[in-house]
């Protein structure tokens, strides 16, 4: 049987407009020790990174308002992404702030990935980042809603939310066709979300190697666009991670040096070594 992790990467999708019920105290406190547990960790790439668990309602009833431009409405509290602008930190932390993600999609609570729409001065004066920080994303929260706005239809529409590359299109194989265990593993990564939907992610599988690589392609060639690729391509490392981990026991992340003929559109990012002499079916 598949972990609730797995079950998670499934059945998550972005939500946008929350129910006006209060979460349960106990996911509250589910939530504050994953996001401690999370914090006291690192990722693949051994960085620095914070995750702070901001709630509507802060200390004596302070109201917290995160400014989203009309994207979202009716959270109920929200996770804060702070690292390092460089790209180790953001794949680190969204590798840790996915497996959030996909805790809260556990206990029935919705998500929504925001790494541009939303105001970075509203939160500066709540966190206070570091000069050597930026607040690099951010997650509301809340029960979803029965009923979609408007504005959640138009958001979703614009972002292609529902539409997903080809397989074949994302991962190849120096060897045989992919499939069994690692084509599930790569099917994982393929559901991760992604700023604008623009999937960057592609894979290489070889000889019990599966080499992460990420598209640099696309139009928008801002600061915000790199930071936020970088991300998603953390995003997509722990959707690999954890669903690889559940069949191939000895998975671990390495960073090879000398991988060579990657063309010039993609950037390497890591490599997962599946061991398949350990290798169970969940």
């Amino acid at each position: 049987m598949k972990t609730d992790l797995l079950q998670s990467i499934w059945t998550r999708r972005s939500v946008r407009t929350f129910s006006p019920n209060p979460i349960e105290e106990a996911h509250i406190e589910a939530l504050d020790a994953l996001v401690e547990s999370v914090n006291l960790r690192t990722g693949p790439y051994g960085t620095a990174y914070r995750i702070l668990h901001l709630v509507t309602e802060g200390d004596e009833g302070v109201p917290r308002k995160i400014g989203t431009y009309g994207v979202i409405k009716g959270q109920r509290g929200y996770l804060v992404g702070i690292c390092q602008d460089r790209e180790e930190a953001l794949l680190d932390l969204g590798h840790a702030m996915e497996e959030c993600v996909l805790h809260l999609t556990g206990m029935g609570i919705g998500t929504c990935w925001l790494g541009g729409t939303f105001s970075r001065s509203s939160i500066e004066e709540m966190v206070n980042p570091g000069e050597d920080e930026i607040i690099a994303a951010v997650i509301p929260y809340g029960y979803p809603a029965g009923r979609k706005r408007i504005m959640e239809s138009m958001m979703k529409r614009a972002a292609r939310s529902s539409s997903r590359l080809p397989f074949d299109d994302l991962f190849s194989s120096f060897g045989d066709d992919i499939d069994g265990p690692v084509r599930e593993c790569l099917e994982a990564v393929r559901q991760a979300p992604s700023s604008m939907n623009n999937q960057p992610w592609r894979a290489v599988v070889d000889a019990g190697k599966v080499h992460l690589l990420m598209n640099r392609g696309g139009m928008l060639k801002s600061r915000l666009y790199t930071r936020m690729r970088h991300i998603d391509m953390g995003i997509a490392m722990q959707h690999l991670e954890a669903t690889a981990s559940e069949m191939f026991p000895t998975a671990q992340w390495i960073f090879e040096d000398d991988l060579e003929g990657i063309p010039d559109e993609f950037l390497y990012i890591a490599t997962l070594v599946i061991d398949a002499g350990t290798l169970r079916f969940p």
